[in-house]
């Protein structure tokens, strides 16, 4: 009987542990000839992938490590690996030359690893990578169904096809408050001056009661974005500073670059819920937002890769098997409501921003209600 009881244990030991090893894999995956793009909660498996290079390409890597390690080679054929690493714990970014023409096999091996993978064939120039932005193609579309009335404007880029997709084109010229699509500027220049370690770091919670209970207390980085907590961002731009922060948005030609009203306008009770981003100084137009999401996720801005690749992954809004949605939301309190961002699938990118203005019907008006116009569009 014992024995029968100690092999019935460890059958069930066996089975929890069978339990809790659980799925190999589980994130997103964009593979082709130009590039291998994987986010994911779990990685306990090894994938790869070809990439078709020629003499002189140069692959650039970014890996962000949330937990576990990754064993990473490339090779051409049973070549000597051009590049190799069989323990990677810690985010890294890379660049890697490539001697001879060929196809080269990434293989990446992951042990309970968290985080994301990105190897990309080098874009080009950015002085090309801009002067093909202006030299885009611009055509009109009806994108009325979506709105179903409701006042607003859409705009979409196509860096494949040197494309903008207006609706309401004059609308999509107009600058008006970013509101919190801000947030993804602020996350940006807080990575990139230290004032954000990763995504475990906290602000201050100084105790008010706010009305949005997702605020009341000690957040992470990574939590304050997907709530869009308003303090929290607020003490990250006070510690980047206003010198800093004027540098940055004329860098990035963010709209009129207006931070004079650095506290804000008083639309929000409490000075730590106000600032130049809020119904105040700073106006973008929907037009504008596309062109620095394309700079900024194309890689032709000067926040490095790493910070980039760690924003985009708290921006991923919604994903299946083919492709993923990558936004952020922003909302007033008079029928203004925007949800800016990009679609990524099969090794393309479209970006996009829907803008909303319709004091009328303000109680209609959200940032969700943005998002689900957009949603609609990019299908």
């Amino acid at each position: 009987m014992r024995k029968v009881l100690g092999y019935c244990c460890m059958l069930l030991l066996a089975c929890c542990f069978s339990a809790c090893v659980g799925t190999s894999f589980n994130g997103s995956r964009i593979g082709n000839e130009n590039q291998l793009i994987m986010e994911y909660n779990v990685f306990n498996t090894t994938d790869d992938q070809d990439l078709t290079l020629e003499a002189g390409d140069t692959v650039h890597a970014e890996i962000v490590a949330a937990s576990g390690s990754l064993s990473v080679k490339v090779q051409k054929d049973n070549e000597e690996p051009v590049y190799e690493n069989n323990s990677i714990t810690a985010s890294v970014n890379f660049d890697i030359e490539i001697p001879e023409s060929g196809i080269y096999t990434i293989t990446i091996t992951g042990k309970r690893a968290k985080g994301s993978v990105s190897f990309e064939k080098a874009a080009a120039p950015e002085t090309e990578t801009l002067e093909t932005q202006q030299a885009a193609k611009e055509v009109e579309a009806d994108f009325s169904e979506a709105f179903q009335g409701l006042n607003g404007c859409a705009v979409l880029y196509s860096p494949a096809q040197e494309q903008y997709t207006f609706y309401q084109e004059a609308m999509c010229r107009q600058e008006n408050s970013p509101y919190s699509t801000f947030k993804i500027i602020s996350a940006l220049s807080g990575l990139q001056n230290n004032v954000i370690a990763d995504e475990t770091t906290k602000m201050h919670y100084n105790g008010t009661v706010y009305g949005n209970p997702d605020w009341n207390g000690d957040l992470t980085f990574q939590e304050a974005f997907g709530v869009s907590c308003v303090w929290y961002f607020r003490q990250v731009i006070d510690l980047v500073g206003e010198t800093e922060m004027k540098e940055e948005l004329e860098e990035l030609q963010y709209g009129n670059c207006d931070i004079s009203e650095w506290g804000g306008s008083n639309i929000n009770p409490g000075e730590e819920l106000n600032g130049f981003w809020l119904g105040s100084s700073l106006n973008i137009s929907p037009l504008g937002q596309v062109k620095v999401l394309a700079n900024i996720f194309e890689g032709q801005s000067g926040y490095d890769s790493s910070n980039v690749a760690v924003v985009k992954q708290l921006m991923l809004a919604e994903e299946n098997g083919t492709q993923a949605i990558y936004g952020k939301t922003g909302s007033g309190g008079n029928g203004e409501a925007w949800f800016v961002g990009f679609l990524e699938a099969g090794g393309e990118r479209e970006y996009f921003a829907v803008y909303l203005n319709d004091s009328e019907r303000k109680d209609e008006v959200s940032g969700k209600k943005a998002k689900e116009i957009a949603v609609k569009i990019l299908q």
